[in-house]
């Protein structure tokens, strides 16, 4: 396995090298965003998908540039109804616009894995995943994004990531206090922001934001959606640096976590009584989050931007502290509550997760860091199998407990060469194998106890649309004996957006 691994760290050593001559060259900007205001999408991302200041701000304002973007727009939108019927309503529809060009973007994805795996080693995935994105704004107060997998998981095994629409009220003042979003999203209670500040995208996301609770099969998760409705707002802090930002939603509370081993989460057939096309039970959860920044790029957005959008060390943020060095940081708290039904039957699980992060800039450098705890109550105790003291044994509990902190370190040492760690300690209050309730099978009795796990990513944009790739991750103690998403890997990737 080391020497795999070596052999392939050398490859990837010639391609970083007859790389670097094109890879600073100025890439045309990608759609839907980039089309609306002919930028790159450098603009918002420091290497796509990871959002910087500017782009969180662009997030939070409902995909529109902050402080209005009538200015910025260049693709110029059909207007579905004359700006006179606003004076005439009620008595006329109120008018709103179209963008001219469609607001549609495609990503894929390719790689090579190297890994442990009982039967290969090494392989191809061809097209891992093929997806179309949408996105744009609907008139003044509405906004829309979707993100469809057509190909994923290296099969046609399509399936809707995100897809939402977003009302954001124009008489309120200061406008973007309070939003509205309705559809399947990634809830803002997600830990570290879920997939928008993370840098590392090997196996897509932290496991502080989607972790199995395997001895009573909740595959709850933040990631990658729920579908429900969600309230958010914002407001910028003194002199318009940093602020203050909430969100509260009620969501379906689905087993999500399914899609990342590479299902669905939704039932299939008609809703019943006993079991809802799109929930298994009647219970809606609920979330909330609070957050402030100190310093920084005002998180509803503040200061000059140019009409070209043209910007220069945009993953930089905040106020000078020593030399020509910028801070700023943001700190969060959240709270998720929800219940979900134990294997289909009448024992219910009463689950919360909780915790804080936190988001810090200095310099050229970005820490991103979580501590969650995932708490499950039953109704009744319920029996698994256990291996607590180096033998088998019958474990019989009512309440279980995972405590999952998390640190990620990004260094952009290049506008377009970004390496990033990440460290995660997984601490579940118990012990357990693979052939308790849930997996039924004993194939693989590995037990599952406190465990970390280390991420190593180097992202190299070879344009501003194309990313190569080069991560592994591995684990150090027992992890949990779930498919390839736990074992040790090595990746070499292409990302293309267009």
């Amino acid at each position: 396995m080391a020497k795999k691994i070596f052999g392939s760290l050398l490859l990837i050593g010639e391609i970083i090298l007859i790389s670097i001559g094109t890879a600073i060259e100025n890439a045309d900007a990608i759609p839907p965003f980039a089309r609306k205001y002919q930028t790159a999408c450098t603009t918002c991302h420091t290497a796509f998908p990871k959002l910087n200041p500017f782009g969180m701000a662009f997030r939070a304002n409902g995909y529109r540039v902050p402080g209005g973007d009538e200015v910025f727009v260049k693709d110029e939108p059909i207007l579905m109804g004359a700006p006179a019927y606003k004076r005439l309503w009620p008595e006329a529809v109120w008018p709103s616009d179209i963008p001219y060009l469609p607001p549609i973007g495609f990503t894929m994805f390719t790689n090579v894995w190297i890994g442990e795996d009982k039967e290969m080693t090494t392989e191809f995935d061809g097209l891992e995943e093929f997806a179309i994105l949408l996105g744009g704004t609907l008139g003044e107060s509405f906004s829309f994004f979707m993100d469809w997998h057509l190909w994923n998981w290296g099969q046609n095994k399509g399936w809707l990531d995100r897809a939402f629409i977003v009302y954001t009220p124009q008489w309120l003042d200061p406008l973007g206090i309070f939003n509205a979003q309705v559809g399947q999203f990634e809830p803002r209670a997600s830990p570290m922001l879920g997939g928008h500040r993370n840098q590392i995208t090997l196996k897509g996301t932290p496991t502080a934001v989607a972790w199995p609770v395997y001895p009573i099969g909740n595959l709850w998760g933040f990631y990658p959606n729920q579908k429900g409705i969600e309230f958010f707002g914002g407001l910028n802090g003194p002199k318009g640096k940093g602020g203050f930002e909430w969100a509260a939603g009620i969501v379906n509370g689905e087993q999500s976590i399914v899609q990342m081993f590479g299902g669905q989460s939704d039932g299939l057939g008609p809703p019943t009584r006993d079991h809802g096309r799109f929930d298994d039970n009647d219970f809606k959860d609920f979330y909330g989050r609070l957050s402030y920044k100190i310093g920084g790029m005002g998180v509803m957005g503040g200061g000059e931007v140019e009409e070209s959008l043209v910007t220069t060390e945009n993953w930089q943020d905040g106020e000078t502290l020593f030399g020509d060095v910028k801070s700023s940081a943001k700190f969060g708290i959240f709270y998720y509550y929800g219940k979900s039904d134990f294997l289909g039957t009448e024992n219910q699980d009463r689950f919360s997760r909780y915790g804080a992060d936190v988001d810090w800039i200095i310099g050229n450098f970005n820490v991103i860091g979580s501590a969650v705890v995932y708490d499950d109550n039953l109704d009744d105790a319920v029996s698994y199998d256990s291996k607590t003291t180096g033998f088998p044994q019958d474990g019989f509990d009512d309440a279980f407990k995972t405590y999952i902190y998390t640190v990620e370190v990004d260094w952009v040492v290049y506008p377009w060469l970004i390496p990033a760690v990440r460290y995660e300690w997984i601490q579940p209050d118990y012990s357990y194998t693979a052939s308790s309730a849930f997996a039924k099978t004993s194939e693989n009795p590995v037990t599952t106890k406190n465990f970390e796990r280390l991420s190593f990513d180097v992202a190299m944009l070879l344009r501003a649309n194309v990313k190569l790739v080069a991560g592994t991750h591995f684990s150090i103690g027992e992890p949990p004996p779930s498919g390839s998403h736990w074992r040790d890997q090595f990746r070499i990737g292409l990302d293309i957006a267009f």
